[in-house]
């Protein structure tokens, strides 16, 4: 009978535990910690990033000035209201909706002509936050908000080395007795072959340092409401 061997299986999954890996955040609710002047600029953020993000480009909407000097103010202060009282993110909101501008030119659904046939590059702010859109939307936008949520777990580059490396070892390993001295040697040879022991320790403190480096830039890029989620996501 083939013995279970348990190194590589036990190495694998403290690999796929937490070495080398880290959680996307979620996007965060509307801080009422924050006066009102800063939660608006929080918006205006989250609207240039995600915009830029998805469509490229630079937008001038909320570059010259202050979100809460902005022709758009009374209307980020309306679509605030309404984000507080549906408990939604709106930095998801906002990547939905540059998203839908994107894929439909313009247009606000798949059955809808583009109302402006496309003049604007980046969906107008008026759009984006308008409170009537956003109440008869926002079924829709429940609907794919697993697109634009957080909670997906990012393996480092040297992670997914460790991982490929473990997988390889498991399918030689599979038919190994280890109860045997042949076994033990063919065990041996197997994982020298795919993963020595100082590049396997090299790798892991390598994932360990780079989930550590993830993890700051996440912190500064949610701190400067940089666009993190969607798909596809880019590297930070």
């Amino acid at each position: 009978m083939i013995a279970l061997n348990t190194t590589w299986e036990r190495r694998y999954r403290t690999c796929l535990i937490g070495i080398g890996t880290w959680e996307q955040p979620y996007p965060p609710y509307v801080d009422e910690a924050l006066s009102e002047a800063e939660m608006l600029q929080q918006l205006a953020n989250w609207y240039t990033s995600a915009v830029e993000y998805y469509i490229g480009g630079q937008c001038w909407a909320f570059r010259r000035q202050a979100a809460y000097r902005t022709q758009y103010a009374s209307c980020l202060k309306k679509a605030l209201e309404w984000f507080k009282t549906e408990h939604i993110r709106p930095a998801a909101w906002i990547g939905w909706s540059a998203q839908i501008w994107k894929h439909y030119n313009g247009a606000d659904s798949p059955t809808e002509q583009p109302a402006r046939k496309a003049r604007t590059k980046y969906p107008p702010p008026s759009w984006v936050f308008g409170v009537a859109r956003m109440q008869k939307r926002v079924g829709w936008f429940v609907a794919c908000s697993l697109d634009y949520d957080g909670g997906c777990v990012f393996y480092s580059n040297s992670a997914y080395i460790l991982l490929e490396r473990y997988q390889s070892i498991s399918r030689e390993m599979l038919f190994v007795d280890t109860s045997t001295w042949e076994g033990r040697v063919r065990h041996d040879s197997i994982w020298e072959k795919y993963l020595p022991r100082i590049e396997e320790a090299r790798l892991l403190a390598a994932a360990k340092d780079e989930v550590i480096t993830a993890k700051l830039k996440t912190t500064l890029a949610l701190a400067e409401c940089r666009w993190l989620w969607g798909k596809p996501i880019r590297d930070l």
